[in-house]
């Protein structure tokens, strides 16, 4: 006969393993595609002229991956820029 120890611990053991399997493999059929590459925006992806975003004042400069795009009166558009670079005060974007 096998002990009682034995048996309590080889179902712990049991336990333990299924148990790890299965977060992992409930955690992996829930991944999404934010670690992906970023997509470069698209013409059917752009916002409306009157979209909530064309009442924004000013021009928005963001860099995804590494292009550069502009956000004016609610419209991205790509910007073709070599060196961009701060002002020496910090305040204005310039080099484009």
């Amino acid at each position: 006969m096998v002990p009682q120890r034995v048996v309590v611990v080889s179902l712990s053991v049991v336990v333990w393993l299924a148990a790890g399997l299965g977060a992992y493999l409930y955690l992996g059929s829930h991944r999404t595609a934010h670690g992906l590459a970023p997509k470069r925006p698209s013409p059917s992806k752009v916002q409306a002229k009157n979209g909530p975003l064309s009442g924004l004042p000013g021009t928005l400069y963001l860099v995804q991956d590494s292009p550069l795009y502009r956000l004016r009166r609610g419209v991205f558009t790509a910007v073709d820029c070599t060196q961009p670079a701060l002002s020496p005060d910090g305040q204005d974007f310039a080099g484009c």
